[in-house]
């Protein structure tokens, strides 16, 4: 079986963290019988840059910076050898990869890319909207690009560790899955167990309720999903009012995972709506890598 992944790389803190995860979940696939094909993506906003460097006179757009062109052709090499470094290291594990830079609309191009991927990598803190090369600040986009492409696609989106990541004491290594019943949580499962994301691990699904019952109801139900898939996973129900994300973190913190995998933007309780997403606390607070789906 093939899988077409996508993996996002970018200028930006995180970028090692994600493709090191990408490249890991991508080299355990293959090691298990698939065939890999990857696109590494990079990309930034020209129109931006140019902004940047324009100054209104006379109600009159100027681009007063007459080194422009080679800020924009510097910028684009850059990123053609982010792609060609994580081309290099795919072809140097026997994995097929092609490349693609591209410096207009970079976000309405990475999602024409993801239509046709079955799951994709992207570094947690990247914006496709930076300041090298430049004298003066870039605008910023307001949105990391890894919510937006959990907003607008469908698949499942790995998001690179925070920070580098230490090896567990001894193999398997663990993963660990959210379930809450939620529509994101229901397709993250299916995902896992029909791409195979979960295979040669030790799984885990956590849930939460208020009571044990409740939330056991709901770890079966996702278990037994995994199961139809030939994916093997524990119940770990856990009955609390505690906040969900907060439960999720300590977990990590226990099992080391390699990654924790949930759904985006799935049910939203009274204290969310006070404490902020569980999708949005983890994305800033998590450690390890997260693959989530909408």
């Amino acid at each position: 079986m093939r899988q077409r992944v996508l993996v996002v790389t970018d200028v930006c803190w995180t970028d090692r963290f994600a493709g090191e995860a990408a490249l890991a979940l991508i080299q355990h696939a293959r090691s298990l019988g698939y065939d890999m094909f990857v696109t590494a993506f990079a990309g930034f906003d020209e129109e931006v840059v140019r902004e940047s460097k324009a100054r209104k006179i006379r109600g009159h757009t100027v681009h007063y910076d007459a080194d422009l062109p080679n800020v924009i052709d510097t910028m684009r090499a850059n990123y053609r050898a982010l792609v060609d470094a994580f081309a290099e290291k795919c072809r140097g594990q026997g994995i097929e990869c092609a490349t693609e830079v591209v410096s207009v609309e970079p976000l309405a191009s990475l999602l024409r890319s993801v239509e046709v991927s079955d799951w994709a990598a992207v570094p947690r803190d990247s914006e496709f909207s930076h300041s090298e090369g430049l004298t003066q600040a870039v605008p910023k986009s307001g949105e990391r690009v890894a919510l937006q492409l959990c907003r607008e696609t469908a698949i499942p989106v790995l998001m690179g560790p925070a920070v580098a990541q230490q090896e567990p004491p001894s193999p398997p290594r663990k993963v660990l899955v959210a379930y809450d019943g939620s529509d994101g949580a229901s397709r993250i499962v299916h995902s896992i167990g029909g791409l195979g994301l979960a295979d040669g691990y030790e799984a885990e699904v956590l849930t939460i309720a208020s009571n044990e019952r409740d939330a056991r109801a709901l770890a079966e139900r996702a278990t037994a999903v995994l199961a139809t898939h030939g994916a093997h996973a524990v119940a770990v129900p856990v009955a609390s009012t505690a906040h969900p994300a907060d439960i999720l973190l300590d977990r990590v913190a226990a099992t080391r995972p390699a990654y924790l995998a949930m759904g985006a933007f799935g049910r939203r309780t009274w204290k969310e709506r006070i404490f902020g997403s569980v999708t949005e606390k983890l994305l800033t607070d998590c450690p390890c890598a997260l693959l989530i789906q909408r």
